[in-house]
């Protein structure tokens, strides 16, 4: 398993949110996906879209998320 944190600039402090991924091509390929188009988070209250502009960091690392 690896885990792709995608750090997001947000009003007063910094956002990570992290996802799972079963191999490393994989979680690469996602990362890459998400710089380019963005992300959705799913929430209690509602979807919100993370547009490309918002993203100031994309890590790839081994193990398991702790957040979806």
């Amino acid at each position: 398993m690896y885990r792709v944190i995608v750090h997001v600039s947000a009003r007063g402090k910094p956002l990570t949110h992290e996802f799972t991924k079963r191999t490393k091509d994989e979680a690469r390929r996602y990362a890459e996906e998400v710089t380019k188009t963005g992300f959705w988070v799913e929430d209690y209250r509602r979807p919100t879209f993370m547009p490309p502009s918002r993203i100031r960091l994309v890590e790839v690392m081994p193990g398991s998320a702790t957040r979806t």
